[in-house]
């Protein structure tokens, strides 16, 4: 007899679990608009994303500043050859160039960070491209990468070889390798190049 009970309400149990819907609320999604309202409110978010898509690249002698870091494009030379006391580096396809970008990173926020050489994005005349990592030191910088302390800075160069009739360099440097979030980008053409 104890086991019928207790089957029964098992099973009662069971099937009134199952039988059951859970509890819906009232949630404020958003608010309603009238269509006029909608179409306008489209308008200027689809006008504020344009003027965010357009930003223009800061070019040579220009920053980009965001919340951690004021990156700073201080010059921009072009070389056949960078020669060392010891050692001469040449563009590994003949009659290409080395476009050697020379930065002054700061970290404006109040705490240690990474200027990571691995967040740059690169392009040349449209395509991706890789930066190249030089044995000299052109004009005596570093590669740009490297800890900054709080309110310090850091200098470096980053450089391609480049085809001679080359027509612009875009360099961006993001928040993180797995994304494409820049807070900043400048544009290099051959007129940017100085002597």
């Amino acid at each position: 007899m104890k086991k019928k009970i207790f089957a029964v309400l098992l099973l009662s149990l069971i099937f009134s679990g199952c039988s059951s819907a859970p509890e819906e609320t009232n949630k404020k999604v958003g608010s309603v608009s009238s269509l006029k309202e909608s179409q306008e409110m489209k308008q200027e978010e689809s006008t504020e994303a344009a003027k965010e898509e357009k930003v223009k690249p800061a070019k040579v002698g220009e920053y980009v500043e965001g919340d951690v870091w004021r990156i700073s494009l201080l010059d921009a030379k072009q070389y056949d050859s960078i020669d060392d006391e010891y050692y001469t580096e040449k563009p590994e396809v003949e009659g290409n160039k080395f476009v050697v970008l020379f930065f002054e990173v700061e970290n404006i926020s109040d705490t240690d960070d990474y200027f990571n050489m691995f967040y740059i994005e690169s392009y040349i005349d449209g395509y991706s491209s890789s930066t190249k990592y030089l044995i000299n030191k052109p004009e005596n910088y570093e590669s740009l990468t490297g800890d900054v302390a709080a309110g310090r800075k850091l200098k470096g160069y980053v450089a391609y070889e480049v085809e001679p009739n080359w027509k612009e360099i875009e360099f961006s440097y993001k928040n993180w390798i797995a994304n494409s979030n820049k807070i900043a980008t400048f544009s290099v053409t051959p007129d940017d190049i100085t002597e």
